[in-house]
């Protein structure tokens, strides 16, 4: 699975974002799956964008809820900031 954060490039530079992200990302995985993952970063024209690789599979229940609570988690934190940003999915 991939996901992407799209948003201004201002923002998208500050290295704060970048780390935010990873660690959302992570806590929302621990309490939704409880399975180990990696999330390796895809260098891609100046776009955040990531991998995420499961210690185990997901059944298809787990991995909507953890697109949604990844979803949820990010535009919300980021609405509070009044950064304008999108999260967008990849098989």
């Amino acid at each position: 699975m991939k996901y992407e954060i799209i948003g201004d490039k201002e923002i998208l530079k500050n290295p704060l974002l970048k780390a935010s992200v990873v660690n959302m990302v992570a806590l929302r995985n621990a309490t939704i799956t409880g399975v180990g993952i990696l999330q390796t970063p895809i260098e891609e024209n100046q776009k955040i964008k990531y991998r995420v690789d499961f210690a185990e599979e997901l059944n298809k229940e787990q991995e909507k809820e953890f697109k949604e609570g990844i979803n949820s988690l990010i535009t919300n934190y980021f609405k509070l900031a009044k950064v304008d940003l999108e999260i967008r999915f990849e098989e």
